[in-house]
């Protein structure tokens, strides 16, 4: 008898309109497990030690090797976990002693970070979003989506910082309408909330703050959306590539 292979759902398949209206019975607790923690130190010693750059990163390392040509930076790493971003990016950034990069993430995951991750005076990690005085970019990485409400936050975060860069990557947008669905964890069943975007809606919103789009690309992650039907895609091919978008301030430059 031929062994029968079930690929693992990313996703429950169900829809939603807002976080609300998921089921509380349905949310994993929040929590870091070692192994977690051990995959994400794993996967940024592997980008450490590599010769090439993967997209994102050689696109931020630009971004940031223009802007420090003339000044400090400050770098707001929305979500950045245990900064993993900075310790694979640095050995490519030619001023390094001229970037302040500010990690705002949970209070375990900072508990955690500050932990395990030594020896680095130009990283900082933040519980409350107040602590961080200046933010020249403002960089989510698979973390915007997963806010309750991601236009009021980049709101609040525009206003209060002003950013010269907007800089999004691992973003699920398409031409669907924006809904939300339960990423699944661990836990059987259970999982976290995560808006799938509609892809006008969402830079249309970051247009209206004021930035302008400068860059656009598709990012080699896919997002398994096979249990959906295709109104819920994010393209008619059912590729579902997640994406990245660049965003400058209007008036700002970026230094050549």
């Amino acid at each position: 008898m031929s062994e029968i292979k079930v690929d693992k759902k990313q996703f429950n398949g169900v829809v939603y309109s807002r976080f609300s209206d998921v089921p509380v019975e349905s949310i994993a607790s929040i929590f870091v497990t070692d192994s977690a923690i051990e995959g994400i130190l794993s996967k940024c010693k592997w980008y450490t030690e590599r010769v090439t750059q993967e997209e994102v990163t050689a696109k931020l390392a630009l971004l940031i090797n223009l802007l420090t040509k003339s000044e400090r930076i400050n770098v707001l790493d929305y979500g950045g976990g245990l900064g993993q971003l900075l310790i694979s990016l640095e050995k490519h950034l030619l001023s390094k002693n001229r970037v302040i990069w500010e990690v705002f993430d949970t209070e375990e995951m900072i508990g955690i970070a500050k932990e395990r991750i030594k020896g680095k005076n130009n990283l900082f990690f933040h519980k409350n979003i107040q602590e961080v005085k200046k933010a020249d970019i403002l960089f989510f990485r698979q973390s915007l989506q997963v806010l309750e409400n991601p236009v009021k936050i980049l709101t609040d975060l525009t206003h209060l910082f002003h950013p010269k860069i907007i800089f999004m990557s691992g973003v699920p947008a398409g031409k669907n309408e924006d809904y939300v669905s339960l990423v699944l964890s661990a836990q059987e069943n259970k999982g976290h909330p995560c808006w799938i975007f509609n892809e006008e809606r969402l830079l249309s919103s970051v247009n209206r703050l004021g930035y302008s789009l400068i860059d656009k690309f598709s990012e080699n992650i896919t997002i398994n959306l096979s249990n959906f039907p295709d109104k819920f895609q994010m393209d008619d091919e059912r590729k579902n590539h997640a994406r990245g978008y660049i965003f400058l301030r209007e008036g700002a430059e970026v230094g050549l």
